[in-house]
């Protein structure tokens, strides 16, 4: 009888402790730096996966401060004839200072754009902002994963920028098997930033244009003037024309389709009669304005060794 007793408890025992099992709740992970890197290293050649889609770059671990947290760069890279763009998400691990990082750099001809999310503190909460010009700061902000707060000055690409920050994690996950939601100590930045509302009053126009400008000069009937070509970000589109500044007003000019000859070389094309037919040569901050008939060795040629006399106009940003 003791034994059938003590056979039930058990059984009651065993019940019971699987029942309050099955109710508790399921916890998250932790450590989704671990398993960012973990989820590739398999695929790594030399500490490297490098495909049509990724680039990615893992610390080696025999010079790694924490073996367990090594620094990793994961990268998105897409070009085109005129752009390219680098989208990245870093963890960098440096003398025990730990940084989760997203940035996404754009490249148009000479030119870079770039906006960084950068975090400083130990939970990854609390972000500075930085857009940069040709690497010169333009605007900055903050961003408080705790407070769901963000702030920033006029922030240039932040709604192309964040979806696809947006994009890069989400075919990181699919592609190696992870998934961040499980893990309680990982931000998904680029959903906050979604939540906020902050990508839908920003607009990625304000620096979609470049302007070159000629020096000011007078015309015949004395009014001062000041030839411009403000050339699309992408490469696609052109306006030429002349500035009256006594004005304000253009008194001419005219739309251009870009037609690219060579890496810093486009025929300016119109669908309207022109008298004239021009290419453009690109170089540092300048844009040289030539005949069609020229080829590109020869602009080149004239810019470099013959200070671009033979150019019909001569223009800069600055």
């Amino acid at each position: 009888m003791k034994k059938i007793i003590l056979c039930l408890f058990f059984m009651f025992l065993f019940v019971g402790c699987n029942q309050q099992k099955s109710v508790e709740p399921q916890s998250q992970k932790q450590d989704f730096w671990q398993a960012t890197v973990q989820a590739v290293e398999d695929d790594l050649d030399e500490n490297s996966y490098d495909d049509d889609k990724w680039s990615i770059g893992v610390e080696d671990t025999s010079i790694a401060a924490d073996p367990n947290h090594r620094s990793i760069v994961i990268r998105q890279i897409f070009t085109s004839d005129a752009q390219k763009n680098t989208v990245m998400f870093s963890l960098q691990n440096n003398n025990q200072q730990k940084t989760v990082s997203y940035i996404y750099k754009q490249e148009v001809n000479q030119d870079v754009y770039q906006l960084e999310i950068e975090s400083y503190d130990e939970e990854y909460q609390k972000y500075h902002m930085t857009y940069t010009e040709n690497y010169e700061e333009k605007a900055k902000g903050e961003l408080d994963a705790s407070k769901q707060q963000i702030s920033f000055d006029n922030m240039p690409l932040l709604n192309e920028a964040n979806q696809a920050w947006q994009t890069l994690l989400d075919d990181y996950q699919k592609e190696f098997d992870i998934d961040y939601s499980q893990y309680q100590d990982f931000i998904p930045v680029p959903q906050l930033i979604d939540q906020q509302g902050i990508s839908d009053s920003i607009t990625d126009d304000i620096y979609t244009t470049m302007t070159y400008y000629s020096d000011v000069y007078t015309n015949a009937r004395g009014y001062t003037l000041q030839m411009f070509l403000e050339v699309q970000k992408d490469y696609s589109q052109a306006e030429l024309g002349a500035y009256n500044k006594d004005r304000e007003s253009n008194d001419e000019s005219t739309t251009y389709t870009l037609e690219k000859r060579s890496e810093n070389c486009y025929n300016l094309v119109s669908n309207k009669d022109v008298d004239e037919y021009f290419a453009v040569y690109f170089q540092d901050n300048k844009a040289y304005i030539y005949l069609q008939d020229k080829s590109d060795e020869e602009m080149k040629n004239d810019i470099q060794n013959n200070q671009a006399k033979e150019a019909r106009y001569i223009l800069n940003t600055d």
